[in-house]
């Protein structure tokens, strides 16, 4: 980047993020759901008005709110509307009223500070001493609010992000040349940042303790003879008393650090409006930060730089990292590729992008979990990690289902172990069938298998029913046509043997009991009280399965071992058997 002198940077908590302003950008970063968001705007500053002591402090407190209330407001809104969670009734107010309301709430405020104590001190027959009375209602009234602000817990996120601003601000301010040079999120160390202090000086809380100090000389030196001309006074100079609070604020920053002591009794107040951010509210403060500080880079330019820094070892698939890639941007993956090198992003995008790569290469959880979506049989299936995720070698199942069902005219099936519902949703889209009952014994796992249904427009033909095995169907008395399954069939001891990713899959749907065969024991014993006459089971299996479950099927003079069907891969996956009742 451009080489630039240390940049004076500002800024305030919201209440889900961080506002940051330099003389040429404001940055608000802000945390929606389980997104970080950065708004950038370029800001023009007035070098006349900024050059004129007093003015320049009021202009700049009407600059901060105009610019940096609404965000406030508007983050408190988000919060209020995620705990309502009504999206057809959010609250929203327009920015002008905003501004207005706060003027107004500062004029009405400045009312109430001056004209109280003056009314109250008029009790004490004594004028002279009477300045004293209102110093120290003064003093109280704010002493009240400082204690109040403390004990609200709604505003403790709101400290955390006012210190995450504070800590970012300090980093940069102590190491300018180091934030220049970074090129990338991945460059940042985080917890070098988190070692530096909660506290600034140039904090909008000790402006406010300086215009306390003034406001108390103030009442201090205009006598109180007459309480109506001092209101007055007090009320006319509240502006001038701006300003300079705003002067003595740059002018204290000044200060070698060795002087600090003399600013502790004004930044004691950031020992309640700040408190120790989290990592993740740290984050947000050091993006505000780095959006203002750094230039974007390609989305090329930073997967290379992800995987020289944590996949050097890894034989990376590039589809796969387009495909991450695009589901963190929100990108077709097509254009992506084709942007590869133009398109520039941003920190917070980064943040995203870093986030999904990690999930997947180093946290090991399947691509199709973090994009909740798996193509199965010319469809899409919703999934997480609440059902395994649907392969290829089970369009295999798919297929004999098809077949079976419409040369035989069955009507009716039960989709057994359904998981999301993709093999008995599918079989329904693309067969005759009329109805497919899809059990399972998760609570979770129907819950996906419901917004499949829904998603595949199968509601009419497809239903899901809670269900150990045939437990709940076998007092309803119906029949079947057609049971399809997919049970879970791997041998317990060989669970801690599947990869990484396989193992992020829930293992109520992958163990099979200590030989593999204890769902196949059940489903061929208790699958006899529902099905009809004739009717079929088409069972996936493990690829060395294959004699075990016709051995099974044997023990069963009611079960006749049709056909075993290969994969694609030639091993053996799907076994179909008749039912003949006895």
């Amino acid at each position: 980047m451009n080489k630039i002198s240390k940049l004076k940077i500002g800024g305030m908590a919201t209440f889900n993020g961080v506002l940051l302003k330099s003389s040429t950008k404001q940055v608000v970063t802000s945390q929606i759901n389980d997104n970080i968001i950065s708004e950038v705007t370029e800001t023009k500053s007035n070098r006349i008005i900024s050059s004129i002591p007093i003015i320049r402090g009021i202009v700049g407190l009407y600059t901060s709110i105009k610019s940096g209330i609404p965000y406030i407001v508007e983050s408190a809104e988000n919060i209020v509307n995620d705990i309502v969670n009504d999206k057809n009734d959010k609250i929203t107010v327009g920015k002008f009223e905003i501004i207005i309301s706060f003027i107004i709430s500062i004029i009405i405020f400045s009312l109430i500070w001056v004209s109280v104590p003056m009314f109250i001190s008029l009790l004490l027959p004594n004028t002279d001493l009477r300045f004293l009375v209102q110093i120290l209602l003064k003093l109280v009234m704010f002493s009240i609010y400082i204690s109040t602000i403390k004990k609200i817990s709604y505003l403790h996120g709101l400290f955390e992000y006012h210190a995450a601003e504070h800590t970012a601000v300090n980093y940069y301010e102590n190491n300018v040349k180091e934030v220049e040079d970074i090129k990338s999120i991945l460059d940042l160390d985080l917890d070098k940042v988190a070692s530096y202090s909660r506290f600034h000086r140039r904090c909008g809380s000790n402006f406010i303790m300086y215009l306390l100090f003034l406001s108390l000389i103030l009442t201090a030196i205009v006598p109180s003879i007459n309480i109506i001309n001092k209101i007055i006074i007090e009320i006319l100079t509240f502006p001038i008393l701006i300003g300079l609070a705003y002067e003595s604020l740059n002018l204290f920053t000044l200060l070698p650090k060795k002087f600090d002591f003399v600013l502790l009794p004004f930044m004691y107040v950031q020992n309640i409006t700040t408190k120790k951010p989290s990592r993740a509210k740290l984050l947000i403060g050091v993006t505000s930060l780095l959006e203002i500080t750094t230039k974007h880079i390609s989305i090329e330019k930073y997967i290379k730089q992800y995987i020289n820094k944590y996949l050097k070892n890894y034989e990376v698939n590039q589809n796969d990292i387009l495909r991450l890639v695009s589901y963190a941007l929100n990108i077709d993956k097509d254009s992506l590729y084709i942007n590869l090198k133009s398109n520039h992003i941003s920190i917070a995008q980064q943040i995203k992008i870093k986030d999904i790569l990690d999930r997947y290469y180093i946290n090991y959880e399947p691509l199709q979990y973090i994009t909740q979506i798996q193509p199965f049989y010319n469809e899409e299936y919703i999934v997480n990690k609440d059902v395994l995720i649907p392969r290829a070698d089970s369009e295999i199942l798919v297929e004999a289902a098809i077949k079976y069902i419409d040369a035989n005219n069955l009507k009716n099936g039960i989709d057994m172990c359904s998981g999301s519902g993709a093999l008995g949703i599918s079989i329904s889209k693309n067969s005759n069938i009329d109805t497919m009952i899809l059990v399972d014994v998760s609570d979770k796992a129907l819950i996906i298998a419901n917004k499949n249904i829904e998603k595949n427009s199968m509601n009419i033909k497809c239903t899901s029913i809670k269900s150990n095995l045939f437990e709940s169907i076998l007092p309803n008395n119906t029949k079947y046509d057609i049971i399809v399954t997919n049970p879970p069939y791997i041998k317990a001891e060989e669970l801690i043997n599947l990869s990484n990713y396989v193992q992020k899959e829930p293992m109520l749907a992958l163990n099979g009991g200590k030989s593999g065969l204890d769902f196949y024991e059940r489903i061929f014993k208790e699958a006899k009280d529902v099905l009809v006459n004739n009717g079929y089971i088409i069972l996936e299996i493990g690829y060395e399965q294959k004699q075990d479950i016709i051995n099974l099927i044997s023990n069963y003079p009611e079960y006749e071992y049709i056909e075993c069907i290969q994969d694609l891969g030639l091993k053996d996956r799907v076994i179909v058997c008749h039912f003949h009742q006895i």
